[in-house]
């Protein structure tokens, strides 16, 4: 991030960002949020993370959030998580 912002701020129930917007289905946010350094294997109170909301979403087929989902999955199994 640009202003030296902290990606991976804990927020209620020790959400991060990323967290946030994969539990919004914001693909595209968890990308970017990704590409600046976001941590994937973070948890919240839950116990979710990003991998584990990548692996249960349910967006519509033929749609940019469904690529955007593919590229997180392809980050995510970059790094073990899927």
């Amino acid at each position: 991030m640009e202003g030296g912002e902290d990606v991976d701020q804990r927020l209620f129930n020790r959400d991060t960002p990323a967290i946030m917007a994969a539990s919004s289905q914001s693909w595209d946010i968890v990308l970017y949020l990704l590409q600046a350094g976001a941590d994937p294997a973070l948890g919240n109170r839950k116990g979710l993370t990003v991998a584990t909301l990548a692996k249960t979403s349910r967006v519509a087929s033929h749609t940019k959030a469904l690529q955007d989902l593919a590229k997180v999955k392809k980050i995510l199994a970059s790094k073990g998580l899927l």
